[in-house]
């Protein structure tokens, strides 16, 4: 908790000067031989190798050490490819009129989560069918790491000035350069900081997931209930974003969660009625 408590005092503290708009944020962390790296990429690897780490510890007595890196190769390359063609399929009216090398520009960003979720999700069942792996049980072990990822992935937002919210005057209201700024909002300054927002959500999530996992033996529980918590915190999210392409009232991303929280609202009354009939 401790720990925890300095990294978020830290954070603030760095910060701060790019929220006041005393410092401007730099996508790019340096050159290197006249090629750029960027914060985004930097921030995504950080990500994939902190929920990689972690998995690898958990899983050290269910997966041999090769199961636990061809299983995260399959992973991290599925989950790439689900997340841009996700993303470029909901921007396509965008997409549409560029060039279509446009679609493999990852280094400005585009990636949605859900697209990743769901082929990553995808490719964890093909490898556990392959090689005869209990899946709930292996779903168990990858979500904690997963919300891990995610948690760090959202700083690459911070960098790269997307995915924020509407205008505010908050107090902890983020500065967003001209440049970023949505065109209805280019007279304002000041956005919500919903990259922040999601960070606090998703470590939230996890303590859910944690806590679960220490009291509820059923395989699949820790899914079900990753499912149902990260669907209630990106519902939520959403309605500060300016960014999210609609389907009527709601985004894409929210009728994304309701489906999925009601999926997993379905199978857990199946799981607890079964439990039920059985004592």
């Amino acid at each position: 908790m401790g720990a925890g408590v300095g990294l978020a005092v830290l954070a603030a503290l760095l910060l701060t000067p790019y929220f006041k708009g005393n410092r401007l944020v730099n996508p790019v962390l340096v050159w290197i031989g006249g090629f750029p790296v960027y914060w985004y990429g930097l921030t995504m690897a950080g990500a994939v190798l902190a929920a990689f780490y972690w998995f690898r510890r958990r899983a050290a007595s269910f997966l041999g050490e090769s199961h636990v890196i061809n299983l995260a190769i399959w992973l991290v390359g599925s989950g790439i490819v689900g997340a841009r063609l996700t993303f470029v399929i909901l921007k396509w009216p965008e997409f549409s009129t560029q060039p279509w090398w446009a679609i493999l520009n990852l280094h400005s960003g585009g990636l949605s989560i859900h697209g990743a979720l769901l082929f990553g999700m995808a490719a964890a069942w093909l490898y556990a069918r392959r090689y005869q792996l209990p899946i709930l049980r292996l779903f168990d072990l990858l979500a904690p790491p997963v919300v891990v990822g995610q948690i760090i992935g959202r700083l690459g937002n911070f960098f790269n000035q997307e995915a924020f919210g509407g205008p505010t005057t908050l107090p902890w209201k983020m500065f967003v350069a001209p440049p970023f700024r949505p065109a209805q909002f280019s007279d304002q300054q000041f956005f919500h900081p919903t990259f922040l927002y999601s960070m606090v959500g998703l470590a939230i999530v996890l303590a859910i997931l944690m806590a679960v996992e220490r009291k509820v033996k059923h395989p699949g529980a820790v899914l079900l209930a990753y499912v149902i918590a990260y669907g209630v915190e990106r519902f939520v999210i959403e309605w500060f974003r300016v960014d999210s392409a609609k389907l009527g009232a709601l985004t894409w991303a929210q009728w994304a969660s309701i489906g999925a929280i009601m999926i997993a609202l379905v199978i857990s009354l199946i799981w607890r009625g079964r439990t039920i009939k059985k004592t």
